[in-house]
This record gives C-alpha cells, sequence and structure tokens, in this order.
C-alpha cells in the first residue's frame, strides 16, 4: 500500500485498498495453486517501470518477455557487470519521486510532520522500505495519540460589539467578563483525554483576576464524548459546585447532547438544547443573580 499510495500521489489517481488487497490475494492463491513463485510488490521495479513510461499491466508482459530474451542468448554479456550498474537505475528512478517543494511546505506548516517525515525517509534508507515505513506509522500514531491526549483547552472572551466569544489568545481583543469564565476544549473528551482536561478546566479557575462564578463550557469543538469523559463532567460539576461556581454547557452537538442525556447529565447541568448559546447563558444567569 505504501507503493500503490505513492504512485498515486504523484499520477493523480485513486486507489482502494480493499481492491488492492483482493488482487493481491488472488494472485498469490493462483500462484500457489500452479506452483508460481509467491506475488509481491517491488519498489524498485515498480519504479523503473513507471519511469520507463509504463501504463498498463501489458507492459509486465513485455517485461517478462524481454527477460526471457535475456536468460537465453545474453546472459553471458551481461554476467560480469558490476551491480551498481543496477543500483544507479534504481537511484535515478527514485530520485524522481522525491518532491522537494512538498518537503518545504510540509516544514513551513507543520515541524512535527516534517520531523516525522524525515525520520521515515531516513528508517527506510537505513532499514529498508517496509521496516521504515512500519516506523512512520508508528511515530504518527505516537504524535496522534499526544495530541489527542492533550486537547487545547481554550479561554474565550466576548468580540466587540457581537453575542459571539472567541479564543483570546488568538485574539486578544476579546474582553472576558468578570466572575464568568467560557471555555472551549478543541478536541475529543474521552478516556485518553478527560482527566487533563478537567485538570486544566479547574487551573484556569484558580488563575482568574476575579472569583469565577459561573462556569460556560462551549461543546463547539467536541464532536465525540465517551463514558469517561462523560463522568468527567460529572467530577467537574462537583467541585465547581462545592466552589460555588455554577457550571452551564453550551453549543452541543447532537451526538454529543444524546449522549449526556443518556448518561443523565441533564439533572446536572439543565436542559441540553441545539440552540442553547454562550450569551443567553449569560444572560439567564445575570437575571437569576
Amino acid at each position: 500500500m505504501g507503493l500503490a499510495r505513492m504512485f498515486s500521489v504523484k499520477h493523480k489517481y485513486p486507489i482502494d485498498p480493499d481492491q488492492e488487497l483482493v488482487a493481491l490475494g488472488a494472485s498469490n492463491i493462483a500462484a500457489g495453486m500452479s506452483q508460481g513463485f509467491p506475488i509481491g510488490a517491488s519498489m524498485s521495479r515498480s519504479i523503473e517501470n513507471d519511469e520507463s513510461g509504463a501504463k498498463t499491466p501489458l507492459s509486465g508482459g513485455f517485461s517478462a518477455f524481454i527477460i526471457a530474451i535475456v536468460i537465453l542468448f545474453l546472459s553471458g554479456l551481461l554476467f560480469n557487470l558490476p551491480q551498481t550498474i543496477l543500483a544507479s537505475i534504481v537511484l535515478v528512478a527514485v530520485i524522481g519521486l522525491v518532491d522537494y517543494s512538498d518537503l518545504m511546505k510540509t516544514y513551513r506548516l507543520s515541524k512535527r510532520e516534517f520531523a516525522i517525515a524525515m525520520t521515515t525517509f531516513g528508517s527506510v534508507l537505513v532499514f529498508g522500505i517496509l521496516e521504515g515505513i512500519l516506523i512512520g506509522v508508528i511515530l504518527s500514531f505516537i504524535d496522534l495519540i499526544e495530541r489527542i491526549y492533550n486537547p487545547k483547552v481554550a479561554v474565550l472572551g466576548r468580540i466587540t460589539n457581537s453575542n459571539k466569544f472567541g479564543d483570546i489568545k488568538r485574539h486578544p481583543e476579546n474582553k472576558q467578563i468578570p466572575g464568568i469564565l467560557v471555555v472551549r476544549v478543541d478536541g475529543y473528551q474521552i478516556f485518553a483525554s478527560a482527566e487533563n482536561i478537567k485538570e486544566s478546566i479547574i487551573s484556569l479557575t484558580k488563575t482568574q483576576k476575579t472569583p469565577v462564578k459561573l462556569l460556560i463550557l462551549d461543546f463547539k469543538s467536541s464532536p465525540i464524548i465517551d463514558v469517561t469523559g462523560a463522568e468527567m463532567l460529572k467530577e467537574l460539576y462537583n467541585e465547581m459546585i462545592a466552589e460555588k461556581t455554577t457550571v452551564k454547557l453550551a453549543h452541543v452537538t447532537g451526538q454529543v447532547r444524546d449522549f449526556l442525556r443518556l448518561a443523565g447529565l441533564e439533572k446536572y447541568f439543565g436542559s441540553l438544547e441545539a440552540d442553547t448559546h454562550i450569551h443567553d447563558i449569560i444572560y439567564d444567569f445575570d437575571k437569576i443573580k
């Protein structure tokens, strides 16, 4: 699949991993039933075939025909050629696949992804293509898990002359309302991240200039929550109530809203509706005060 994806990107055509697996499996079954060699992909041969201008599987037939001619009549002439000749052919073909502009673009956009790409590249050179790609996949999974484990918890402030709220770190001109803390979790609230999210929110409540009387959790960027995430919300609610802080939820998406209702959290946070906005919660809270 690494080879298939590489050529699909180069030539801009879609691939179906399931169909690739079926084709490879069927080929090996046929080879086994006819006492043939196992079927597999070769990076060097695939690249040479592509650089030669091959467009269809018929090129394999022509290659087989030429190989038969060489074995039967020309093997003596080629026997003493050094292996570096073959290596040079492969290297020339591989160099054409390196997209330097794309690497520089990756470096500008994400240093982490660039580091993973270069580590994978070096691993392929040192250990081989299969081992190198496996190392790249493992590093990508570690990066993904780290992002899930530590989602961003943003503090929101009111956008000037509007009822909307935005990240005050990105837009310092947004204003916080004294005594009210609005936070947004940019990520999944699941078992891997729940404890970190709770600790981050509690830490934010303790670092505000004025005591927090109303804590609003904006769920606009949290499309998924699990049992652990729901339990975390219940624990957070209880800890905030102990500090005399009201907790409300805003912009809860449909899937999360259904899950929280099923978990019985409406008795803690009140009715969960699709059109519960931050400014409405603040307005109702001010009326109650």
